[in-house]
């Protein structure tokens, strides 16, 4: 039954009545009331819990009819403040808080010696708190539900203003923060500025309701003078009541109990954890009415500047650290020293308070405590913002510290119970987009790494289906990437741009924030979600996959990102091995559509080359740079120039990503030259092919580089130059238009990418051709394929297809090519004079050292007179004569004749690549790598390729699997015989 305004008086006055008529008992020299609990004290008590069962149904039935009849909410709003009024509560709770003050100042004034007054009194202020604040809350409720529910509603929104309006009134809060105080002195019950909390929480989240209420036009220019003018209420409040402030101070200040009785710390600091979680929300509140209507509410800047308040900010802030067990560096902390609170979680291992009042352990936090901790977030994020918050100036230093708890906390690593018993991941629907707006203008590579990463442990989530609302993981991933290229490619990079005094701090920041390991993860999951995504046809994995599908290139952006040091982008290599093992899989998958040859087959290659060239090729580049820059960094470090110390022992992440990278490159280059390429297209194709030549080069040059024959070997270096060349001469391939902004000093003039790929080929054959162990293999490669020369591959033991197998491209493609492209140039006669000394016997051997000799080289060396020519070639002095090859007449007849037919050409570009070398296992094996030896391997679980589980082949035991499927599929697919042959190799055997 609904209870009625003359009954809601009546309840209102029996239960002021009784609580004063007890408090009359409790003498300041008497026991407490309990000893007093006879006769008239008896039916006091009676009465009092009758009142409370009647205001607890009034309180029901407004809070009953909130969501179902908003206009009843509002009506028995008005009816409940007005009872308020005429049962005289305002004045009964202003005297009370008289009471409390009085007794307050006497607790601070006592003799520290007078135990048994100090008791006296602790035992009067309990029970005349207890009451109060009971009665507060239950005229607080109905408030703040109406409130709440009124959100988007003006003229809802403005009833409840005006029905609520003696909240606003100064002695109001003047009264509430008295009362709030006295917890600075009394520990036992602290958590009362609760009820303050409570009252802010009201009283911050009218205006910016107001600001952006929702509604017709008319309705909304009809009420906004309106709400205006009854929102200003809720400010006088904070600005003369001093509420805030006390209750800061209260929350800041409350002594640690020194009890030896476990259950009274427990009780107070339970209690002290769910009033700085209230606070928290109102604090959140306070900067998010800043932020949206900051010219009315700039007044509430001073207050959030008061010292108890932005002490408090800190020390919220750095509770959030403590929970996660973030060690904060010297001159980061400071609320840890002010507030016990978070020491003594740090001190017993767990988190300490609920939701539910008194508790100490927390078992079940998911949720709430994410909650709590995005409040803490909040601070943060407003005070770097500077949106005019007032803030301490501490706080954005914070911002590193918070983003690095919030991802240990959601990986597991904080206290006891923390997101116990799995998160909720309330950031992902309400955090997410408060840091990426964060990152979106950050000035810290730190707080971009740790933003990244965090974004990283949502997206786990998704994919593992543990996240449930709307997607943001993945927004974030970007938004953090977005950051680190923006600082990273910025005009003045140096490391005060980027939050740090110098770069070695720079340096230690981003490994601290792991962020290698971050970059991979945040690959490895880009592949997961593309990979299911094309295995199924869900609707939310495809949304996820194409949300992430940006990740690769801007994860190799930050690699190549010369502003960060080397070993912070390079890290134990995972991000270069992920992008290795992508290739490899993506090169076994574009060599199985193109055996299959059907017509569907050829759709889903043009399909999946598209999506290789705009994606993955594009980072091939990237990965080259990085290994260079640290490279360079090594041999700088050891005082060698050159970086021929680094390149003489190469990384296996190293060797593993120029083998798979080259053998994409070479694949997706081959395969592209027959098909129609945009410009755009063409561009990264060409960055690709270029830099995979380039570094092959590289490595033929090294002059201690170990097992150098191998290694160039394992490359495949004839299907890498075959590939460049039929790029060169296809005639469906445009012209690249683009640049590549990483790397502006490769990129000045992309139409000179052609005459630059040319020129890396004739310059790797000449180096190729140099190498000692590779001479008589690359002559091969340059003979005519018509038999004549059978004894020329007997000699250098090469397999039968590599007897000509790029000589028709270099003749009847490439040189063509040349000509048009640097007519009479070097590069031309280069190439000529490597194909007539290819076929030229010992005869020559007086030419060509007459050449050499001509050029001011030595030719005494005894070596045959095609390395002699390849030694030349790629020299210096011959670059600087281009004239003098031909005059000699090694390159006689160059651009002779009509050329070949276009026939011929478009034939050569359709024909496959030429068969892989076939190099021994034992030879090729990376023995320190943990990586799955499979081409195809779709296994992106754990945060590296190192975190999977490898198991290594029992056999051969130089490769390593992530699973059984990899294993057989492996097998079929060719390790069975290099296995047989790696195992009687290492027993000193024939294969079996």
């Amino acid at each position: 039954m609904a209870v009625s305004k003359e009954r809601l008086v009546e309840q209102l006055q029996v239960y002021q009545d009784t609580v004063n008529k007890m408090e009359s008992n409790i003498g300041v020299s008497g026991g407490s009331s309990e000893a007093v609990l006879a006769g008239d004290q008896s039916a006091w008590l009676s009465q009092n819990a009758d009142a409370i069962r009647t205001l607890r149904q009034f309180l029901d039935e407004v809070l009953g009819s909130v969501s179902g009849s908003p206009g009843r909410a509002a009506d028995l709003l008005s009816l409940w403040m007005s009872g308020l009024t005429e049962a005289g509560t305002w004045a009964w709770v202003t005297g009370k808080a008289a009471a409390i003050t009085t007794t307050t100042d006497s607790l601070v004034n006592l003799s520290p010696d007078d135990d048994t007054r100090r008791q006296q009194l602790d035992e009067r202020l309990t029970e005349v708190l207890t009451p109060v604040h009971w009665l507060l809350e239950v005229v607080i409720g109905p408030c703040q539900a109406c409130l709440e529910a009124a959100k988007g509603r003006p003229q809802q929104m403005l009833q409840a203003l005006q029905a609520a309006a003696r909240l606003w009134r100064p002695d109001f809060a003047a009264a509430v923060a008295a009362m709030t105080r006295c917890s600075e002195v009394h520990a036992r019950i602290s958590a009362r500025t609760a009820f303050a909390v409570d009252i802010l929480a009201v009283l911050l989240r009218l205006p910016q309701t107001a600001e952006r209420g929702q509604g017709t036009a008319e309705a909304v220019q009809a009420s906004t003078a309106e709400l205006q003018a009854a929102a200003s209420g809720p400010t006088g409040a904070l600005l003369e009541g001093g509420l805030l402030q006390a209750a800061a101070g209260a929350i800041l200040r409350c002594p640690r109990p020194v009890t030896d009785e476990a259950e009274t710390r427990r009780f107070v600091a339970a209690e002290l954890s769910y009033a700085s979680w209230g606070f928290a929300a109102a604090l959140n509140g306070i900067h998010r009415m800043l932020y949206h209507v900051k010219p009315r509410a700039a007044p509430l800047a001073g207050v959030l500047a008061q010292s108890d308040v932005g002490a408090l900010q800190e020390a919220l802030v750095e509770r959030l650290c403590v929970h996660a067990g973030v060690e904060l560096e010297p001159g980061e902390g400071g609320g840890q020293g002010r507030w016990w609170l978070p020491q003594l979680e740090a001190k017993v291992g767990h988190v300490i308070g609920t939701p539910v009042r008194g508790e100490w352990r927390a078992r079940a936090t998911a949720g709430w405590l994410e909650q709590s901790h995005f409040f803490a977030w909040t601070l943060v994020s407003f005070a770097e913002g500077g949106s005019g918050s007032g803030s301490s100036a501490r706080l954005p230093r914070l911002g590193p510290r918070a983003l690095e708890a919030l991802c240990r906390l959601y990986r597991g690593q904080g206290l006891g119970g923390a997101y116990a018993p799995q998160p909720t991941w309330y950031l992902a629907h309400v955090l997410g987009p408060d840091i990426e707006a964060f990152l979106h203008g950050t000035r810290s590579a730190e707080l971009a790494a740790w933003g990244m990463a965090l974004g990283c442990e949502l997206v786990a989530a998704e994919l593992a289906g543990t996240s449930r609302g709307e997607q943001c993981g993945a927004s974030l991933v970007r938004r953090g990437l977005h950051a680190l290229h923006r600082l990273a490619w910025q005009d003045d990079c140096s490391p005060g741009k980027l939050g740090a005094s110098s770069e070695k701090e720079l340096a230690a920041q981003l490994v601290h924030a792991n962020l290698a390991a971050s970059l991979d993860y945040a690959l490895r999951l880009a592949f997961t979600a593309a990979d299911r995504a094309a295995a199924s046809n869900e609707s939310r994995m495809r949304s996820l996959a194409e949300d992430l599908a940006e990740v690769p290139p801007l994860v190799a952006e930050v690699l190549a990102a010369p502003t960060f040091p080397p070993a912070a982008r390079l890290g134990d290599g995972g991000a270069l091995m992920t992008f290795a093992k992508r290739a490899a899989m993506m090169t076994q998958r574009l060599q199985e559509l193109e055996a299959a040859g059907s017509a569907e087959a050829g759709r889903q290659e043009r399909e999946l080359l598209a999506g290789v060239v705009n994606s993955l090729l594009l980072c091939m580049p990237k990965c080259y740079h990085l290994l260079a820059h640290a490279a360079d960094e090594a041999s700088s470090a050891a005082g060698i120039s050159g970086g021929d110390a680094a390149r003489a022992a190469p990384g296996g992440v190293e060797v593993l990503l120029e083998r798979c990278a080259g053998a994409l490159v070479a694949q997706a280059a081959a395969r592209a030259a027959p098909s129609r390429v945009s410009s755009a297209s063409a561009t990264w194709i060409y960055y690709a092919t270029l830099w995979a030549l380039g570094h092959v080069t590289e490595v033929s040059t090294s002059p201690a580089c170990p097992d150098k024959a191998q290694r160039l070997l394992a490359c495949q270096p004839h299907r890498l130059l075959a590939a460049a060349c039929k790029l060169l001469v296809s005639a469906k391939v445009a012209l690249p238009t683009a640049r590549d902004t990483a790397f502006p000093e490769r990129s000045a003039n992309p139409a000179e990418l052609p005459k630059a790929l040319a020129t890396a080929v004739v310059q790797l054959l000449a180096n190729l051709a140099a190498v000692p162990e590779l001479t008589g293999r690359v002559r091969a490669w340059l003979l005519a394929p018509d038999g004549d020369d059978a004894t020329v591959a007997e000699q250098a033991s090469v397999q039968s297809f590599e007897l000509g197998c790029l000589e028709p491209l270099l003749r009847m493609g490439l040189a063509p090519r040349i000509q048009q492209l640097s007519p009479g140039g070097p590069i031309g006669t280069g190439l000529q004079c490597l194909l007539r000394a290819a076929r030229s016997r010992s005869s020559d051997r007086g030419s060509l050292q007459s050449l050499l000799q001509a050029t001011g080289m030595n030719p005494g060396m005894e070596v045959d007179g095609f390395r002699f020519m390849a030694r030349f070639v790629s020299s210096t002095p011959f670059l600087d004569l281009p004239s003098a090859p031909a005059t000699m007449g090694f390159a006689e007849g160059q651009g002779s004749g009509s050329g070949p037919a276009p026939s011929e050409v478009a034939a050569l570009v359709a024909a496959p690549l030429p068969p892989p070398l076939a190099v021994p296992l034992a030879e090729a094996v990376l023995r320190e790598l943990r990586v799955c030896a499979y081409p195809g391997c779709l296994s992106y679980g754990g945060r590296g390729e190192a975190g999977l589980s490898l198991k290594q082949c029992s056999r051969c035991k130089c490769v390593r699997y992530c699973g059984a499927a990899c294993q057989k599929a492996h097998w079929k697919a060719g390790h069975k015989a290099e296995c047989q042959e790696a195992a009687a190799a290492a027993a000193g055997g024939p294969p079996t």
